[in-house]
């Protein structure tokens, strides 16, 4: 690693995310120069949040591996999940891995609209781009990108929705749109009329509701409730 020996010294920490086998494990072996994580062609081999700490003359990079983000199938599953979230707290920087031989699909959606409006510094990162040649490569950066832009414009469309009155908070939570259920509760509340951040954040207090979770995460009894609570 390239480093500059007039420059202060620095520290952060690095989450690596991504879906199952995207290659997070294998680019923190790269990194560190040696095997460190376990590597396999077996989807979720990783499952611990794992860290390795890169040093050189003036900085200190934590490395953070984490269990690929997938829909869960079961209660393993869902932990998985929850360890990899919990690993993108009190962070410096966020890689999104994309596996480069693959489509962009709806995973990799899911797992950049995790890390969406968080404060942290995002790098987009192409793995496995040694198996594609450089026209897919680049026609797989292009569709992760329109992929992005057209998530912005339908998540804009459906808060528009919800804020005018033509979409219902109960049509929201009991809609199967892969754009409804992601949305963050907390952003539901936002977009309804007459709400705001301290008015949502206010609800989602009194509730017991964590502030990342989504529409679709929301249990039976915090469904009545919170419908309960903005019928007042």
């Amino acid at each position: 690693m390239t480093t500059c020996p007039d420059a202060p010294f620095r520290s952060g920490f690095v989450t690596l995310i991504g879906r199952p086998n995207a290659g997070k494990s294998t680019l923190l072996n790269a990194l560190m120069g040696k095997k460190l994580a376990i590597t396999s062609d077996t989807a979720q081999t990783t499952r611990h949040r794992f860290r390795a700490i890169l040093n050189n003359e003036n900085s200190q990079i934590v490395l953070v591996d984490t269990p690929g983000i997938h829909k869960p199938h079961d209660v393993l599953g869902e932990e998985l999940n929850a360890s990899a979230i919990e690993a993108l707290d009190d962070i410096d920087v966020v890689a999104l891995l994309i596996d480069a031989s693959k489509p962009v699909g709806r995973g990799d959606e899911w797992v950049a609209q995790t890390i969406k409006g968080k404060r942290y510094k995002k790098i987009l990162v192409l793995s496995k781009s040694d198996l594609v040649d450089p026209f897919t490569l680049d026609e797989q950066r292009k569709a992760a990108l329109e992929k992005a832009a057209q998530a912005r414009h339908e998540r804009a469309e459906l808060r528009e929705k919800i804020k005018s009155g033509k979409v219902t908070l109960e049509e929201v939570l009991d809609s199967d749109d892969p754009i409804a259920c992601r949305m963050k509760v907390s952003t539901l509340i936002e977009s309804l009329p007459g709400y705001g951040k301290a008015k949502a954040a206010k609800i989602m207090d009194e509730l017991g509701i964590s502030a990342t979770r989504r529409v679709k995460g929301l249990g039976a009894r915090q469904r009545e409730q919170l419908i309960e609570q903005l019928s007042k």
